[in-house]
C-alpha cells in the first residue's frame, strides 16, 4: 500500500495516581498497569515500551481490560498503579476521567532514543491543561509524548486520478470535516522525513505537487 494522508495522531498516555512514586516509564518496574485487551495496538505498544526500558511481562504486571470503565475502576480501587492507553490527543474520555480523578500524566521524553528502536514513532506535545484546565492542571506544563499518526493508505494499483480526487476532497473540505470532528484539523501531507511511512501514492503526490512547475517549465 501507499500513503495518501496523515489523518490524526494516536499518542501514548500513561496515567498514574497523583501521589504515585512513578515519575518516568522506567519506574513501572514492579507495578500493576491496566491496558486495553491483548491483541490490540495499545497492548503491543506497551510491550514495545517495556522492551525499550529493559523490562518485560515479568517485570510489570499487566492487567488487560477491554472495557474502559472497568479499567478506570481498577485504577480507582487501587488494583492498578497506572493506566496505559494509545489514543487521540485530547480524547474526551481521558479528559472526563482526569477531571474527576486525582491523577497525573507521565511524559515520554526520550523520543530520539526511542525512535532508534521504533522508527515509526513520532514526537507530539500534550499542551498545558489539555485534560484539566483548573488547578492542578493536567498536564501542568506542555508535556512531551510519542505516538503514531493514523495514515490513510491506498493500494498501489488504485487509479492515480481516483486517489488524487480523494486527496483533493480531503484537503479542500477540511472546514466541513472539522465541523464534524475536531480531529479533521490534524489532516496533513505525509512527511517521510519525520518517520518511516509507506511511500506516497502517485495520485496523492500529483495533488500535493499541483502548483509546482513541470520539468520543462523549470
Amino acid at each position: 500500500v501507499d500513503s495518501v494522508a496523515f489523518l490524526y495522531p494516536q499518542v501514548f498516555h500513561l496515567i498514574v495516581h497523583a501521589d504515585s512514586d512513578i515519575q518516568t516509564p522506567a519506574d513501572l518496574r514492579g507495578k500493576i498497569v491496566a491496558t486495553p485487551d491483548t491483541g490490540g495496538g495499545t497492548y503491543s505498544s506497551f510491550l514495545s515500551l517495556l522492551d525499550y526500558y529493559g523490562m518485560n511481562t515479568e517485570s510489570v504486571t499487566i492487567l488487560p481490560i477491554a472495557d474502559s470503565l472497568e479499567r478506570e475502576q481498577a485504577f480507582l480501587s487501587g488494583k492498578a498503579d497506572a493506566i496505559f492507553r494509545v489514543t487521540t490527543l485530547g480524547h474526551s474520555s481521558i479528559r472526563e476521567f482526569m477531571q474527576s480523578t486525582n491523577a497525573r500524566l507521565i511524559p515520554f521524553e526520550q523520543f530520539d532514543a526511542m525512535r532508534l528502536f521504533s522508527p515509526t514513532l513520532f514526537q507530539y506535545t500534550i499542551p498545558f491543561g489539555t485534560y484539566k484546565a483548573a488547578e492542578p492542571s493536567v498536564p501542568e506544563a506542555d508535556m512531551q509524548t510519542v505516538g503514531v499518526p493514523t495514515v490513510l493508505v491506498a493500494r498501489e494499483k488504485v487509479d492515480a486520478n481516483i486517489v488524487r480526487t480523494l486527496t483533493r476532497i480531503l484537503f479542500e473540505n477540511k472546514n466541513d470535516i472539522v465541523a464534524i470532528t475536531n480531529l479533521g484539523a490534524f489532516v496533513s501531507m505525509p512527511d517521510a522525513s519525520q518517520s518511516v511511512v509507506p511511500r506516497l501514492h502517485p495520485g496523492a503526490s500529483a495533488y500535493y505537487n499541483r502548483d509546482q512547475p513541470s520539468f520543462f517549465e523549470k
